[in-house]
């Protein structure tokens, strides 16, 4: 009885296979757009420093604005959330931690140093973001996740060197 795999086919195999492999890394590699909500979306957080810096300026998309929670001395359990009203598949978030402004006023700032992200579907995340990191940090999610909101939680930040110096701000958040 012949192999069903003989060294012949298996090599016709891998030759058909490894282009197509190496497209699929490729496309895994290519940075993933923010999503695109089709239904309205809206933003809330637990609480707000001012009107000036609340949950929308995490998602408007200016580095010279940023979310800052209303509990400045110590911000654990603050949240922001971004809700949709029809569900959503996001794969994962991009966040720019504190204020981004500028390297002074960064490196000045608290920095979100560690978060629960809940998701709509019961599904939970717990996040370690880096201190020194400026730019976009990114968390990918085990799955694609169909959601209706998901929610940031502080559990903890970087202490900054400004009165108070647990003060953070949230840059930037998107979703993928």
């Amino acid at each position: 009885m012949p192999a069903i795999l003989s060294k012949r086919n298996l090599k016709l195999a891998l030759a058909i296979l490894a282009p197509i492999l190496a497209i699929i890394i490729v496309i895994l590699a290519l940075p993933r757009p923010a999503i695109r909500s089709v239904g309205k979306v809206s933003y809330t957080a637990s609480s707000a420093k001012n009107p000036a810096s609340g949950s929308a300026k995490a998602f408007d998309g200016d580095l010279k604005t940023a979310w800052v929670p209303g509990k400045t001395s110590d911000p654990r359990f603050e949240s922001i959330q971004a809700s949709w009203s029809e569900p959503v598949l996001v794969s994962g978030i991009r966040l720019i931690n504190g204020y981004a402004s500028d390297k002074n006023t960064y490196s000045y700032g608290a920095k979100l140093r560690t978060a629960r992200i809940l998701l709509s579907d019961y599904s939970s995340y717990y996040w370690s973001l880096k201190e020194d990191e400026p730019g976009m940090q990114e968390l990918s999610f085990s799955q694609t996740h169909d959601v209706r909101w998901i929610k940031i939680i502080i559990h903890s930040v970087y202490k900054g060197t400004t009165e108070p110096p647990e003060e953070v701000g949230i840059a930037e958040i998107e979703f993928f």
